[in-house]
């Protein structure tokens, strides 16, 4: 990548970066944009020595950058201020902003119990963030008297991986539920569904963490995620550079925690089999708005109401009741990310009635007030 060579003073930024990364923080760096202030991207796969080279020749006033052990030692033997994204330690002159992975694994582990699944396991990589999220995750289950059988998938790729994560697959008690430490690494657990013949979600339920919209949106099912606030990191990291630069000490590093599950097809236990639920789901989503209770679907079944409970607690070990409070929350979430309705429209739209109960069933779920889930998500 060709720079031209700056000067110091330019006030621009250097990011070294992977692409995704660099994708994901963008909205948040973007303010900090502005008269003698913008960025210039390093991609940080392509090796040390080409990277210090192309910063010499940039001059940069400060560096973002990805936690390397190596090049970071290098970059910050350089003498430019540097805030450093996803480490997990206090880096001495630096400043440090992470994803909190422990919450990751636990709110991961959460939203697996709630489903009624019985047979939990975490699937990961030997990286930087497994660990905490591999912690968070059996803790929770720990606290939760839930069981877990858990492998990690280390090495390289290749056929020795794809055979050993196959075998694990073919052991695990079924249904599972299976938390994917990373993305790409869910896409290839659903591919070895695939391959074997494993329905997700009734046999497989499929969660990872980061909600990269590419790799867990273009395949099917699509698979649902932990959604981590990269606009905030960008923010808190532009601050950072920012407090740096006027000659301030970066501090403590700054820690972000993951706001939510994106649900998608991979843990979407109303796609099953049975004619009844589906028609009875289907029925729920095109009423949603109509604030009806479980009355008005086992009229529409011509269904005893406890048949159409035992239906349901056979088949997704769920009531029907607490399928249409999921789906009625989960509508929510969507229309506060995705449109501009007051949340006293989207309660109604959802079939709340009111935005005082459309807030209680949201906290209840995802622990935050709608009003405050839309400022921290930034929608």
């Amino acid at each position: 990548m060709e720079f031209a060579t700056i000067s110091r003073g330019s006030g621009r930024i250097a990011l070294i970066l992977t692409p995704s990364t660099l994708r994901r923080l963008t909205p948040g760096l973007r303010p900090e944009v502005g008269p003698g202030r913008d960025f210039g991207w390093i991609d940080i796969g392509q090796g040390a020595a080409r990277i210090v080279e192309a910063l010499r020749e940039m001059g940069p006033a400060g560096i973002i950058m990805e936690f390397r052990e190596e090049l970071t030692e290098q970059v910050s033997s350089l003498g430019f201020p540097v805030v450093v994204v996803l480490a997990d330690m206090l880096l001495e002159g630096m400043g440090c902003v992470n994803v909190d992975d422990e919450a990751i694994g636990e709110m991961a582990a959460d939203y697996l119990r709630r489903k009624g699944l019985r047979s939990l396991a975490y699937c990961g990589i030997e990286s930087e963030h497994a660990p905490g999220r591999k912690s968070g995750f059996l803790d929770a289950l720990e606290r939760g008297r839930g069981g877990a059988v858990h492998e990690v998938v280390a090495g390289e790729g290749g056929r020795s991986r794809r055979v050993r994560l196959e075998r694990w697959l073919e052991a695990l008690p079924r249904p599972a539920g299976i938390f994917a430490a990373h993305d790409p690494l869910a896409r290839e657990i659903l591919e070895a569904c695939d391959r074997l013949g494993l329905a997700v979600p009734a046999e497989v339920a499929l969660l990872s963490a980061s909600n990269d919209p590419f790799t867990c949106e273009l395949i099917y099912p699509g698979i649902s995620s932990v959604e981590i606030p990269w606009g905030r990191v960008g923010l808190e990291a532009g601050r950072l550079i920012g407090k740096m630069l006027a000659g301030e000490e970066p501090g403590e590093p700054a820690i972000i925690r993951p706001v939510g599950i994106h649900t998608r097809g991979s843990t979407d236990f109303y796609r099953v089999s049975d004619e009844r639920i589906q028609e009875a789901v289907a029925y729920m989503r095109r009423n949603l708005g109509s604030g009806m209770g479980v009355a008005p679907v086992v009229r529409h079944l011509g269904m005893d109401r406890r048949a159409l409970e035992r239906l349901f607690r056979a088949q997704i070990n769920r009531s029907p009741g607490e399928v249409l409070a999921d789906m009625r929350t989960e509508r929510a979430r969507e229309l506060l990310e995705q449109s501009d309705l007051r949340i006293g429209e989207i309660a109604e739209a959802c079939g709340f009635g009111t935005s005082e109960k459309l807030a209680a069933a949201f906290k209840r779920r995802h622990g935050l007030t709608p009003r405050s889930w839309r400022k921290r998500t930034g929608a």
